[in-house]
């Protein structure tokens, strides 16, 4: 889907609820092909990490902040003010949103020969960045990275 102000993409990979404008979690890639400033989600608890590209610079009112592709993931709330830089050429990068109040996210991007094994989480799913995948493992399955890059994350819903 592209943006409203014409600076990018966006493709879902989860949306839960799937049919409903006020989701609690989402999960999505996108291509950021121009500066510009980030949408305001309310009430949404946000993270980013860069898949491609040289890197942005996100302007918020208090900081600064420079993410590139061997950055960690980023966090940031939904009703901040974000003003976006590209450093090169467009980027894409992989977007955690989660409705505050929703859960406890954990999410890293890495690379390992080992298995990566699912427990004591509500949701668990694993990002294969070259295959553009998305994977969702079930209570006690494991996946085997095969040394690829990789972004993991790890959902707890609140009670």
């Amino acid at each position: 889907m592209p943006w409203k102000n014409g600076g990018g993409q966006t493709t879902e990979l989860l949306k839960i609820p799937e049919e409903s404008e006020n989701f609690d979690l989402r999960l999505s890639v996108a291509q950021i092909n121009s500066d510009g400033p980030f949408s305001i989600f309310k009430h949404i608890d946000r993270w980013i990490v860069l898949l491609s590209g040289e890197g942005v610079v996100l302007q918020f009112d208090e900081r600064t902040v420079e993410l590139n592709q061997a950055s960690a993931p980023y966090y940031f709330m939904g009703e901040e003010r974000v003003e976006c830089r590209l450093l090169g050429e467009s980027v894409s990068d992989f977007n955690l949103m989660m409705r505050r109040g929703y859960g406890i996210a954990e999410m890293m991007k890495c690379q390992t020969n080992q298995l990566i094994r699912y427990s004591d989480s509500d949701h668990f799913f694993i990002y294969e960045i070259e295959n553009k995948r998305l994977i969702e493992l079930q209570q006690g399955e494991s996946w085997d990275t095969q040394n690829k890059l990789v972004i993991v994350i790890k959902l707890n819903k609140t009670p």
